[in-house]
């Protein structure tokens, strides 16, 4: 299966995952119910009410945190990366303390743009 590309299966198919997917919270839910992760490779799969969704990441984010946000969700690394900016910018401004929940809010805000600037791009181009 393509790194990008997702592969969805009717729950008239296949009505429940094996024994070899445990539950996760990790990831981008996008709507789904529950998303699980296999125990051995990087498949990703989020349930939903009818089907399920397929997707093998290059890293699994359980073994190799840094090395899946810089090849799966390189995203989530430039809404830190221009949080941080933004709040260092403010604190140089206002001759403060970086507050925390401005850099959250911020970091929040910036990963929810991206993640669906990355899914609009995907739909135009691949």
């Amino acid at each position: 299966m393509d790194d990008e590309k997702e592969i969805r299966i009717s729950k008239e198919t296949l009505d429940e995952l094996s024994e070899d997917f445990e539950e996760t919270s990790l990831g981008d839910p996008m709507g789904a119910r529950r998303q699980f992760r296999s125990k051995e490779d990087g498949a990703h799969v989020r349930e939903y009410d009818d089907n399920f969704t397929v997707h093998i990441d290059r890293a699994d984010p359980r073994k190799r945190p840094l090395q899946h946000l810089l090849l799966d969700s390189p995203e989530t690394l430039g809404a830190l990366f221009c949080a941080n900016l933004l709040s260092h910018r403010e604190e140089r401004a206002s001759d403060s303390r970086t507050n925390p929940l401005g850099f959250l809010a911020s970091f929040l805000f910036l990963n929810y743009l991206f993640r669906d600037l990355k899914r609009i791009l995907r739909f135009l181009f691949f």
